[in-house]
C-alpha cells in the first residue's frame, strides 16, 4: 500500500522537536512526514533528516514587509472565496496573532497573506493528503485546516474524552466524531464512577507539573540556544516552560492567595437549598475554544449578564471560575456579577459534582462540564460544537435568546430527561469504544510516551486508509 502525505503544524523549536523526535517517527510507520513551522531551527532540520521527513519555515513577521491596502482587500478576497470563512474570525480566534493585528493592521494582515499562500503551495507541491493537529486554536494549525478542507483534503484535531481518552475529529468547528470500529471494550460502570468522583477538575494536577515538575525542568533545560534568539518568532514561547515563568510562579502564587481571600469575602456565595439553578461554568478568559467556536460569547461576564436576564424566573444562575484559572478572572467583572440578584458566584474549589444536583441544566459553549453534567440527569445547552453535542439530554443553542423558551417548557425538560436515563449508556459507550484509550496527561506532560502515540498513529491510519 502507497503511503500517504502527512502534515504537521508548527510554531517553535521546542515544539517541533517534541513533533519530529516523538510524534513523527510512530507517524512515519503509515505516512510520509511534512513539518510547516514558524521556527527557523538547524536542529529541528538534522533531527527530520534523520527520519526522511521534510521541514518548511513559514516567513517570520516583518513589518517593513507591507502591502498597500488595495492589495490587502484583492488578495483577502480572493482568500475568503477559498476558504469561504471570514479571515476576521480565523484571526480572531489567535490571540497571539490578534495582538500584532491590533498594534499593526496592515503589517499583520500582509503577514497573513504571505501564511496563506505559503502553506497553499506546500500543501499542493508536497500533495498533502492528510493534515494533523493536536489543537486548533491557532493561526498555524487552522489555517492549514481550512486550506485542505477547501481542496477536499483531511485534516485530523485531537479531541479529549474526559477520564477516559482521546477521538479525533475532521471537523474543527463542531468536533464531530470519526466513525470508528470498536478499538476495545470499555467498562462503563468503572468510567462513571471515575467520572463521579469528587475532584475539582480532572486536569488541575497537570499545571503545577507544567512548570515545576523534574521532566519539565529536563525540558526547560533541553532547549536549544537558537531558540531563545528566535525573537522574530511571534509563538517562541506559546506553551513552553521557561524559566522565566518558573521564577514568577511563587509571586504569582502569593498574589493569587490574596485575591482569593478578597473573593471569598466580597464575591463568593452559598448555594440556597430552595432555590433550583441553572449552571455556567466559565472558560479560560482566552480559551481557544470559545474564540474560535462562539467569538460572540468572548466577553464571559456580558454572556453570563445575558444568560441570566434569560432564564425563567423561577430560576437563579450559578457561575464558578474555571479551577485552572482561578483568582485570574477579573475581580470587578467578578464583583458587578455578584451584585445581580439573579446570579450566584461560588467558590472556584466547589466541584461541579455538588452544583450538578442543584441545577436542573448545564449551560456552556463547549466545557467538557457540560459532559459530566448529563451524568447527573442535568439537560445541557451548548452554544459551540462538542464531541458530546448529540448525546441523549444536549441541545445546540444559537444565542442566550433561545434560552428562556427551552427551560419554561416543562414537558420538554421532562423528555430530555428521559432521554438521558434511556439512553446515555448505550450512546456513551459506542463513544468510549470507540475512541481510544489513554492517560492524556502524558501528552500534556511531555512525558515518554512511545506506546501511546503509537496507538494514536494506528488510531489515525485506521481512519485514513480505511475502505
Amino acid at each position: 500500500m502507497e503511503k500517504k502525505n502527512l502534515l504537521f503544524s508548527g510554531m517553535s523549536v521546542s515544539n517541533d522537536l517534541i513533533i519530529i523526535k516523538d510524534f513523527a517517527p510512530e507517524f512515519k510507520k503509515y505516512f510520509n512526514i511534512s513539518l510547516i513551522t514558524f521556527s527557523n531551527s538547524k536542529k529541528v532540520k538534522e533531527e527530520a533528516d534523520k527520519i526522511g521527513a521534510s521541514v518548511y519555515q513559514i516567513p517570520f513577521y516583518d513589518k517593513e514587509k507591507r502591502l498597500v491596502e488595495e492589495e490587502i482587500c484583492r488578495a483577502l478576497s480572493e482568500i475568503e472565496k477559498k476558504i469561504d470563512y471570514p479571515v476576521e474570525k480565523v484571526i480572531f480566534g489567535d490571540p497571539e496573532f490578534y495582538k500584532i493585528y491590533k498594534e499593526d493592521r496592515i503589517s499583520a494582515l500582509s503577514w497573513f497573506i504571505k501564511i496563506f499562500f505559503f502553506c497553499e503551495r506546500i500543501i499542493k507541491e508536497k500533495k498533502i493528503d492528510v493534515h494533523y493537529v493536536n489543537g486548533n486554536d491557532h493561526i498555524f494549525n487552522f489555517l492549514p485546516y481550512l486550506i485542505m478542507k477547501s481542496m477536499n483534503r483531511k485534516s485530523y484535531n485531537l479531541v479529549l474524552i474526559p477520564y477516559h481518552g482521546i477521538s479525533l475529529t475532521r471537523s474543527f468547528l463542531t468536533d464531530d466524531l470519526e466513525s470508528s470500529s470498536a478499538i476495545q471494550k470499555t467498562d462503563y460502570q468503572k468510567h462513571v464512577e471515575s467520572l463521579k468522583k469528587e475532584s475539582v477538575s480532572y486536569l488541575d494536577y497537570f499545571h503545577l507539573n507544567k512548570h515545576l515538575s523534574m521532566n519539565g525542568l529536563k525540558r526547560l533545560f533541553k532547549v536549544p540556544a537558537e531558540d531563545l534568539a528566535e525573537s522574530r518568532n511571534i509563538y517562541k514561547s506559546l506553551g513552553r516552560i521557561t524559566l522565566w515563568k518558573i521564577l514568577l510562579f511563587f509571586p504569582r502564587k502569593i498574589k493569587l492567595i490574596l485575591k482569593l481571600m478578597l473573593l471569598n469575602l466580597l464575591v463568593y456565595r452559598k448555594i440556597d437549598p430552595r432555590t433550583e439553578y441553572v449552571y455556567y461554568p466559565l472558560h479560560y478568559i482566552e480559551d481557544g475554544q470559545v474564540r474560535i467556536k462562539y467569538p460572540e460569547g468572548y466577553n464571559q461576564y456580558e454572556l453570563v449578564r445575558n444568560i441570566a436576564k434569560n432564564i425563567p424566573a423561577r430560576y437563579n444562575l450559578i457561575i464558578k471560575e474555571h479551577p485552572g484559572f482561578r483568582g485570574q478572572y477579573s475581580m470587578r467583572e467578578l464583583l458587578e456579577l455578584a451584585k445581580n440578584p439573579k446570579i450566584v458566584v461560588v467558590n472556584s474549589k466547589t466541584s461541579s459534582k455538588e452544583i450538578f444536583p442543584r441545577s436542573i441544566c448545564t449551560i456552556t459553549v463547549n466545557s467538557t462540564v457540560g459532559y459530566e453534567a448529563l451524568f447527573f440527569n442535568n439537560i445541557v445547552l451548548i452554544f459551540g460544537g462538542s464531541f458530546y453535542k448529540n448525546l441523549p439530554g444536549v441541545t445546540k443553542i444559537d444565542t442566550p435568546e433561545n434560552i428562556f423558551n427551552i427551560l419554561n417548557d416543562d414537558e420538554l425538560i421532562k423528555k430530555k430527561r428521559e432521554e438521558i436515563k434511556n439512553n446515555l449508556e448505550t450512546a456513551v459507550k459506542k463513544l468510549l469504544d470507540s475512541s481510544l484509550k489513554m492517560d492524556y496527561g502524558h501528552l500534556l506532560r511531555g512525558e515518554k510516551v512511545d506506546r501511546e502515540i503509537g496507538e494514536l498513529a494506528n488510531f489515525l491510519q485506521r481512519l485514513v486508509y480505511k475502505k
